[in-house]
């Protein structure tokens, strides 16, 4: 994000007179006037409220790209937690990469621990209506059929083989209630500001199984409620966004962990959901819980409950249907969960 310059609160981007200004188009061709040009890069001055090229000066409205810029998914080669890999999401260009998440992953389970992205204060001038775009592949999932696993058919089946229900069963399975599974985000769309920032959230490394019903009940009154904290505070905040355990579900006298590829036990369905704000500038932060379970109140938090302390957060916090959330302090929180990444708080 700290490479692209960011809309006032009006929403108008202002460059500065006289700055120098990359534009690209990655992984296709730029169009000067309708004209292809040899380089998906140019750097251009702004001046007077145009930009100059080559001494010649054009309107903002003359730089087109041929397509939508293609995102780029890798392996980073670093390691994170106990022996798992970093992820990067981003764009490619000629003498950089520019990264806009970052994710830690298990390539033996096939689960995302957590996420890190950044949120700006001016959050609220983001684009918006920008199209949702095809769930992508990308790195992590090459000897997975990732895509076949979570739809309906295939969760329903294997969630109830899991439990001893027939395959057609929807004791637990119901779209009509919104109890299925789908592919939950952790770096939400609606955290990026340009459309091109947003349809980078849709690999599937970028997600992990969520209960519908609380995808859209408490776990989006949490992200809506990040989003206006940042906008009304003025705070640009790092968001680390992740899992702890394996949901379970009762099979007669035990019960049953819950993923969506049962043969070796990968893409677990997480018990809980997690979100860790901190803004850097002060050494501020707090910890967000959610519970990934329609069908169990937990009873016991993983650490001190100081929701009394989040009265930004608009949610309804003790909905079981919804998930069941409350707030810890980070250090706290630490205690339990330590694959969050170390920062001062």
């Amino acid at each position: 994000m700290d490479s692209f310059y960011l809309p006032d609160n009006d929403g108008i981007i202002r460059f500065p007179e006289n700055s120098i200004v990359e534009l690209a188009c990655p992984g296709n061709s730029l169009l000067l006037n309708k004209t292809r040009s040899p380089q998906s890069v140019i750097s251009v001055k702004c001046s007077n409220d145009a930009f100059t090229v080559n001494r010649s000066i054009y309107p903002f409205s003359a730089f087109k790209c041929t397509k939508s810029a293609e995102g780029t998914i890798r392996f980073t080669g670093n390691y994170c937690g106990s022996g798992r890999r970093e992820i990067e999401i981003g764009y490619q260009l000629p003498n950089r990469f520019i990264r806009h998440i970052l994710i830690c992953f298990d390539d033996v389970l096939k689960t995302t621990f957590y996420t890190v992205h950044k949120l700006s204060k001016r959050i609220n001038a983001s684009q918006k209506n920008v199209s949702r775009v095809h769930w992508m592949k990308g790195e992590g999932f090459d000897d997975l059929n990732i895509i076949e696993l979570y739809k309906s058919a295939t969760t329903q089946s294997v969630l109830n083989s899991l439990v001893g229900l027939s395959k057609s069963s929807e004791k637990y399975i119901s779209r009509a209630h919104q109890k299925y599974l789908a592919k939950g985000h952790l770096a939400p769309k609606a955290d990026f500001i340009y459309g091109a920032q947003q349809t980078l959230t849709f690999y599937y490394a970028n997600a992990v199984p969520q209960w519908q019903v609380f995808n859209n009940g408490n776990w989006l009154a949490i992200e809506r409620s990040v989003r206006d904290y940042a906008s009304s505070k003025q705070f640009d905040l790092e968001v680390y966004t992740g899992t702890y355990q394996v949901q379970s579900l009762p099979h007669e006298f035990t019960h049953e962990r819950i993923y969506l590829y049962l043969s070796n036990g990968k893409v677990p369905v997480p018990r809980l959901l997690w979100k860790v704000l901190y803004n850097r500038a002060n050494q501020t932060g707090i910890a967000l819980i959610g519970g990934n379970d329609p069908y169990f109140a937990e009873t016991t938090t993983i650490c001190r409950d100081i929701s009394h302390q989040c009265t930004w957060v608009t949610w309804n916090r003790c909905n079981v249907s919804s998930g069941c959330g409350y707030c810890c302090e980070v250090n706290d929180f630490r205690k339990t969960v330590r694959s969050l990444p170390k920062f001062k708080v």
